[in-house]
């Protein structure tokens, strides 16, 4: 006994297990059901065939009508065939649908047959063999076989269209009113053997349209990329008079690159079309056997494959040949990334002709399927050859710098202008001494810059400082010094009180690094900063890299601040080019002459001009930096209390002990031996030494100290006296 899961109506998701003996009464007799298929027939718009009973066909349900509700499977399946006066092949027009009842009725696989509640439609039932081994997760994966199996059975048999939206293992099949309605309980089932050897056989044709379908697209990408391109450079044309010689040509290469003659007939027949014995000619292009596959026969990883297999390996040099005609590639030296730009003609694989960008996992992938169309390829010997030496190396400052190289010497100083894009803060006898210094360093500081781009034994190891308010421009000019084709390799470092791994390696990777802030980091960050300045080499391990690299530190350094007084190194700070702007001309709204300035540059580094500082300029410098250097108790103390004794005057031995006993006062814990000798040498004392080391000085009086700081307080200059 065949047990069903039997529903009220539509919307119902309480279904009653019930018989099929009840099923086929309840088409048979009820009057309600009756009803319902007479008044649908009338009127197929009212909504009557919603309320008609409904039963699952191929499971048992429980709480419910999906999938999830399945309890059991019940070893049945059905056809659903409908619009029979349409499609079907039946001779006769009167009753289509009345001799295709009487035919099915008759065949011993139908267990129920009924006319549908359109009455253009007729619902058979069949029975298949339920493999008890399986589980009901498995038997429901089983039932689209049986469910095919018995279809394309009804339909070869009989000549029928069935409805294969039905396959789904949780249809409902509505009920409706059959007097005639047919009922077999002995019907013989199909057997399992037969239904997955059927399942098998589907399976394998769709498997080898697939592959038949794959090897038409390779052969289509072949021939536009490679095949065409060659036919037409030897001068043939696809063109009426020429279609067979054209076609031929064709037929050849197809061969030569191992297509199967199956793919390559079906192929020549659908794009030549215009050509009725295209598919001939093909055919007989392929007898020359000894080409099958010769360019690519060397490209099998193993032994050759079988006749018609054209699934061969591509080679490094093929690959190397596919990614010569599709992509432009450089490996840029300073990143360490290979970079692409796309031809014009080539397919697309993201980016734009003549327009440089870091290659990325998309773009790989992107290239190793569109080389996929035409020859099987393993994408890791892609990514080999891209980061092979079959890619060229590429030096961004070299290249720009040496494309400037070929202009006409020129004697303007475009240095100098943009220095002049910056207004000094200082007063106005000072003015023009100031701005000298600033053009001076400045100079030296951009050759400098040069210098260690191009040269790996160089480092630009100062760093130039612009200190000024706020919104002044500070960041923004540093930011726009860069020319335009190298603006990439500027870094900003808003986090300079640390150094870590990373930052490290934008010593190596970026051409200028601008530190942000620098008034806020302390002495030991400072002191930090500056080693980092003056490493020649960096050796580190990027993220995601397989070796640690020994690479040349190629940036130079520059930083903005807000306080002037920001210098705390007692050591010295000829490591800093401060200076302290008014006002900065907005690089945005005036943009620089950046062909002129690099030119100029250029230039003058080749020229062995001396972008290093001599020890007298290193002296100049420290005198210019004592304006930004942080107050230092010792060192205002000794200026005070003492000063160097003139031509013919008679200094006293003053030690260090001495003087903190003279200086101090309440202050005598606080200072620091070291730092107090270190302000009198700074401040030119003659250093002597007798029984204990100790330096000559003359020691000023209350009434020139008092003096003293009233000139400072009037004047506003540093007092030498």
């Amino acid at each position: 006994m065949i047990f069903l899961s039997c529903y009220q109506h539509f919307t119902d998701t309480c279904p009653v297990k019930t018989t099929m003996e009840n099923i086929v009464r309840l088409i048979k007799d009820d009057a309600s059901v009756a009803a319902k298929t007479a008044a649908h027939r009338n009127d197929p718009q009212a909504g009557h065939k919603s309320a008609c009973p409904l039963f699952a066909v191929a499971a048992v349900m429980e709480g419910g009508k999906s999938e999830r509700h399945i309890v059991e499977m019940t070893g049945v399946s059905m056809v659903d065939v409908d619009h029979i006066s349409q499609h079907t092949d039946s001779p006769g027009a009167c009753d289509k649908v009345a001799e295709l009842f009487q035919r099915l009725i008759t065949d011993p696989h139908t267990l129920l047959c009924y006319r549908t509640i359109s009455g253009d439609g007729i619902r058979t039932l069949f029975r298949y063999e339920l493999d008890e081994r399986y589980d009901l997760a498995l038997q429901k994966r089983y039932y689209p076989k049986a469910f095919l199996y018995g279809n394309e059975y009804y339909a070869r048999t009989y000549g029928v269209m069935y409805d294969e939206q039905c396959k789904n293992v949780g249809r409902l099949s509505g009920v409706a009113h059959d007097p005639e309605v047919y009922y077999n309980p002995d019907a013989v089932p199909f057997g399992k053997e037969e239904i997955q050897a059927a399942a098998e056989q589907v399976l394998q044709r769709k498997r080898e349209r697939r592959k038949r379908e794959r090897e038409l697209k390779r052969i289509t990408a072949c021939y536009e990329q490679v095949i065409r391109p060659e036919v037409e450079a030897d001068g043939a044309v696809y063109a009426p008079g020429s279609h067979n010689d054209y076609v031929m040509r064709v037929g050849y290469k197809l061969n030569q690159f191992g297509f199967s003659p199956e793919a390559a007939r079906e192929w020549a027949c659908q794009t030549f079309r215009e050509y009725e014995m295209a598919g001939n000619v093909v055919d007989s292009c392929y007898r020359k056997t000894e080409e099958f596959g010769v360019r690519n026969r060397h490209k099998s990883r193993s032994s050759r494959p079988p006749q018609g297999d054209s699934s061969y390996w591509a080679t490094v040099e093929d690959i190397q040949a596919f990614l010569t005609g599709h992509i432009k590639l450089r490996h840029n030296i300073i990143t360490g990334r290979v970079e692409y730009a796309t031809p014009s003609d080539s397919p697309s694989t993201g980016g734009e002709s003549g327009h440089w960008e870091p290659i990325t996992d998309r773009v790989m992938n992107s290239l190793w399927c569109e080389m996929s169309k035409t020859q099987k390829v393993n994408s890791q010997d892609i990514y080999r050859v891209v980061q092979s030496d079959y890619v060229p190396q590429y030096h961004p400052f070299r290249e720009y710098l040496e494309g400037l190289e070929h202009s006409e010497s020129s004697e303007h100083d475009y240095i100098r202008d943009l220095a002049n894009t910056i207004t000094l803060k200082c007063p106005p006898p000072k003015q023009g001494e100031s701005e000298g210094v600033w053009h001076c360093y400045l100079k030296k500081w951009l050759v400098a810059m040069i210098a260690g781009w191009l040269d790996p034994t160089v480092v630009n190891n100062v760093i130039l400082v612009l200190i000024g308010e706020q919104g002044s421009y500070k960041t923004t000019w540093f930011s726009y010094l860069l020319p335009p084709p190298l603006r990439c390799y500027f870094y900003t470092k808003t986090n300079a009180n640390r150094m870590g791994r990373d930052d490290l390696l934008t010593l190596a990777q970026y051409g200028l690094v601008c530190c942000e802030e620098l008034d806020t980091m302390r002495p030991s960050e400072l002191n930090q900063l500056k080693a980092a300045v003056t490493m020649t080499t960096v050796d580190e391990r990027a993220a995601y890299a397989h070796f640690h690299e020994h690479r040349p530190h190629i940036a130079s350094f520059c930083g903005t601040g807000n306080n002037k007084q920001f210098l705390s190194d007692p050591t010295g700070n000829r490591r800093w080019l401060p200076f302290e702007v008014e006002a900065i001309r907005s690089p945005r709204d005036h943009p620089l002459d950046y062909d002129g300035i690099y030119r100029q540059a250029y230039r003058l580094y080749k020229s062995g001009y001396q972008y290093w500082f001599s020890q007298d300029e290193i002296k100049r410098l420290a005198e210019h930096n004592r304006q930004f250097e942080t107050p230092r108790l010792e060192q205002e103390l000794v200026d005070t209390y003492f000063r160097v004794p003139e031509n013919g005057e008679q200094g006293e031995f003053m030690t260090i002990s001495m003087a903190i006993q003279t200086m101090g006062g309440n202050l005598a814990n606080k200072l620091n031996h070291i730092l107090v000798g270190r302000a009198f040498v700074e401040k030119g004392f003659q250093s002597i030494r007798r029984s204990e080391r100790g330096y000559v000085v003359m020691r000023r009086s209350t009434e020139e100290i008092r003096i003293r700081n009233r000139q400072l307080a009037n004047v506003g200059l540093t007092f030498d006296g």
